[in-house]
C-alpha cells in the first residue's frame, strides 16, 4: 500500500512534491502505465504518476530531428510520429500503456531489440528532476 498518490499536472506539481518527500523522508516512485512485470511501479513511498497529464508532446516541430516529450507519454502515440522521423524503435506487448518514463526508466526492449536495441540506444538526452528538486 503507498503512503500516497500525487497526480502532477505541472513541473512545479513534482517539484513541490519531491520538496515534501525529502523533508519528511518518504521515498518516491515514478509511475506511468504501470506495466512493468517486475514489480518496479510498485512502492510503498509516495507514488508520482505521471500518466494523466505529463503525456503529451511539449511542441511538435515535423522538422525537428528531437522533439522534447514528458515521462507519461504513451509508446504508441509516439509510434504515430514515425512518418515525421522522431521513432522510438520498440516493439513491446504493453505498448498502448507503457509511457516513455516507465521504459526509459527499465531500459525496455521487446522483440526488436536484436535490430534496434533497448531503449537507451536511441535516447538523445533525458532531463530530470532529482531528489534535491533541480533539473539534471
Amino acid at each position: 500500500m503507498p503512503l500516497g498518490v500525487v497526480i502532477p499536472k505541472t513541473r512545479d506539481d513534482v517539484v513541490r512534491t519531491i520538496n515534501a518527500c525529502r523533508k519528511f523522508g518518504a521515498s518516491i516512485t515514478a509511475r506511468g502505465g504501470g506495466t512493468s512485470q517486475a514489480g518496479q511501479a510498485i512502492g510503498a513511498g509516495v507514488q508520482l504518476d505521471f500518466s494523466k497529464y505529463l503525456n503529451k508532446l511539449f511542441e511538435f516541430d515535423p522538422d525537428a530531428e528531437n522533439r522534447p516529450r514528458r515521462a507519461g507519454i504513451v509508446l504508441d502515440e509516439l509510434t504515430r510520429l514515425r512518418p515525421y522521423a522522431s521513432w522510438l524503435p520498440l516493439d513491446i506487448s504493453t505498448s498502448d500503456r507503457a509511457t516513455i518514463g516507465g521504459m526509459i526508466a527499465n531500459n525496455s526492449s521487446g522483440t526488436g531489440r536484436f535490430v534496434y536495441g533497448k531503449t537507451a540506444r536511441p535516447v538523445v538526452s533525458v532531463t530530470a528532476l532529482l531528489s534535491d528538486g533541480f533539473d539534471h
